[in-house]
């Protein structure tokens, strides 16, 4: 039985568009991969290895040491070297509570003065930074950042 020739010319063509998707869909997906290991080692190399950000909620305190009634209202995000994914599944819910109470230990000991300036300010963050990694290191916190920062005389 002998084939017409426009069906061998058919199935030639409907050979070479499936062939041409695969090479497109595989290009595609090289090119996302790529992309995604290209960001992950960018995140490796930032300054400090920041590969996630913890947002907290914002902090109320009373001041220390002032005759008048002072507090600070600060908003903090926290920058953490573990993944996004690990912070949000493995250390998800505990470590909150730890956190927050160290940060409010810190907090708690500052007076208006010493907050007004920045190098109070920048002296805070450091003071935060080292206390979150000497008491809360399983985090791998490697940068606190001022999302909101606001003294009330």
């Amino acid at each position: 039985m002998a084939k017409a020739p426009g069906a061998a010319n058919t199935l030639g063509r409907a050979l070479a568009i499936v062939g041409g998707v695969i090479v497109v869909l595989g290009l595609v997906a090289w090119f996302v991969w790529s992309s995604q290991a290209a960001q992950r080692e960018a995140a490796a190399r930032a300054p400090g290895g920041v590969r996630a950000v913890i947002h907290l909620e914002n902090f109320i305190v009373n001041l220390n040491g002032s005759r008048e009634s002072s507090f600070l209202r600060v908003g903090i995000d926290l920058g953490s070297a573990l993944e996004e994914k690990e912070v949000r599944e493995e250390r998800g819910v505990p470590f909150k509570p730890r956190v927050r109470d160290v940060i409010l230990s810190v907090l708690a000991t500052r007076t208006s003065d010493d907050l007004l300036s920045a190098s109070g300010k920048a002296k805070l963050k450091q003071d935060l930074l080292q206390a979150l990694q000497e008491r809360v290191p399983e985090l791998q916190v490697r940068e606190v950042y001022f999302t909101e920062f606001l003294v009330q005389r």
